[in-house]
């Protein structure tokens, strides 16, 4: 019987359909067999090495003589930020590379998901190949070592928008910078792999806490103001007393805020600047560096009072200090004492620090608001109780008998109260700041017994 054309079509498409069918049912068999071994997708390409078909260890034992002549890691790798360039000896962070993790990478190729899933893995793998980079082992250690010190040079601190007391004016803010040493660390990690000869950092910026546009316009209103003498005007003291000053002036502390007086100034090292002058150690006048600047945290102590802020962190000297009233002081150590407050208003504050001139100079602080003072703040002293210094006595036979001779007078100690009082009149407040106890240091005086009975054998002690 004759078919018709139509006929003729329709049954070619279903024969080719047929065909089709079978040709699939054959290439899914094939794809479901191989993901039954331990054979390699066909395609499969690890660095320059092809291991396509290959068996696991067949593919292990290639890569192994593939790696030993890969002369890649003998090579510096490029670490690049912007137009700089910094060579890191591939060597001293990369071990021998991770076969391990590779050929889990490869073998799992063409045997995740579902049989179609896996199918196209393997139709990918014929038409265009699968590569995959040698994965290294990084000495993880010894690479975030590597971008510390390259930390060093990129990162920079931002700087936040402050005024400028000599230009009466507030500054722009400056960004910083710092470098995100984890994706770092993933950026070298993947151009190792890769067996790229660069990689690039990854530096993010930094915002400032303070912008000049968060900066209220208009006028400020100065709420507190504290002076202190600088009486021991050593070349080494006021050159610190100045640099500690510069530091704080022009700050902006924000409400809510707690500013830390060492945060500002920073470690007090001859590298940063600082002199050395005379400070109190131990309750004794020593020379160290950055001596003078307690006098800088005792004279923004009492501006602080005066505007009436909080003070979460303050410590006295051992021994009352002749520029300001006792009671009154406040003593910073680097990483050790720190003159901490917080900003309790809810507007943002501007201290200024500067030496004025004069016989003796002052040095003045001021704390300037938006806003003028709500309530008036005065600081008084009450309480004060004096102790005077006990005399130690040393026997000294070179001396007339009887006769005394001071060697050190020591100093004498004082307890004090010190209140802060808001507004004047019936509705005053009286607030407890501190109680403070300087504690009396003992003198020493020699006592003669020269001449007296016995005193022979003090001279001669060793004489019975």
């Amino acid at each position: 019987m004759l078919q018709t054309p139509r006929q003729i079509v329709t049954h070619g498409l279903l024969l080719g359909l047929l065909l089709t069918l079978l040709a699939a049912s054959g290439f899914l068999g094939v794809v479901h067999w191989y993901s039954q071994t331990d054979r390699l997708l066909p395609g499969v390409t690890v660095g320059l090495a092809r291991i396509g078909g290959m068996r696991l260890q067949e593919a292990r034992s290639y890569l192994e003589e593939a790696a030993a002549s890969d002369q890649r890691l003998q090579a510096p790798l490029a670490l690049r930020y912007s137009n700089q360039i910094w060579e890191l000896p591939q060597l001293q962070v990369a071990a021998a590379p991770d076969l391990d993790a590779t050929l889990r990478q490869a073998a799992a190729l063409g045997r995740r998901g579902s049989l179609w899933m896996r199918a196209k893995e393997f139709l990918v793998g014929l038409v265009h190949g699968h590569y995959l980079p040698l994965k290294v082992d990084v000495k993880e250690g010894a690479l975030l070592a590597h971008l510390e010190r390259v930390a060093e040079e990129v990162e920079r601190p931002p700087q936040d928008a402050r005024y400028d007391i000599s230009l009466a004016q507030f500054t722009d803010e400056v960004f910083g910078l710092e470098l995100d040493k984890e994706a770092s660390l993933e950026a070298v990690r993947a151009a190792l792999d890769a067996g790229r000869p660069e990689a690039n950092l990854v530096v993010r910026p930094v915002a400032p806490a303070v912008r000049k546009a968060d900066v209220p316009d208009g006028d400020w209103y100065q709420i507190a103001r504290f002076t202190t003498p600088i009486l021991a005007a050593e070349p080494g003291r006021v050159k610190n007393i100045a640099l500690a000053a510069e530091k704080i002036s022009g700050q902006v502390v924000r409400p809510g805020q707690i500013f830390s007086f060492n945060e500002a100034v920073g470690p007090r090292d001859p590298a940063y600047g600082w002199a050395q002058a005379r400070e109190i150690y131990q309750g004794e006048y020593v020379l160290g560096y950055g001596g003078g600047i307690c006098q800088v945290s005792s004279t923004l102590y009492n501006a602080v009072l005066l505007a009436g802020l909080e003070v979460m962190e303050r410590y006295h000297h051992e021994r009352p200090l002749q520029y300001v009233d006792p009671g009154r002081d406040a003593t910073v150590v680097w990483n050790v004492l720190d003159f901490k407050f917080r900003n309790n208003t809810e507007q943002p504050l501007v201290m200024t620090a500067r030496i004025l001139p004069g016989s003796p100079q002052q040095l003045e602080v001021a704390l300037h608001s938006p806003e003028p003072l709500p309530t008036p703040v005065r600081v008084e002293e009450d309480d004060l109780r004096y102790y005077p210094p006990e005399m130690e006595e040393e026997l000294d036979p070179t001396l007339p008998a009887n006769q005394r001779k001071v060697v050190d007078e020591g100093h004498y100690g004082l307890e004090v109260k010190v209140y802060r009082v808001y507004g004047s009149g019936r509705g005053e407040r009286r607030e407890l700041v501190s109680h403070d106890r300087y504690l009396p240091k003992p003198g020493k005086v020699r006592v003669g017994v020269g001449n007296a009975p016995g005193s022979e054998k003090l001279l001669n002690p060793g004489i019975h």
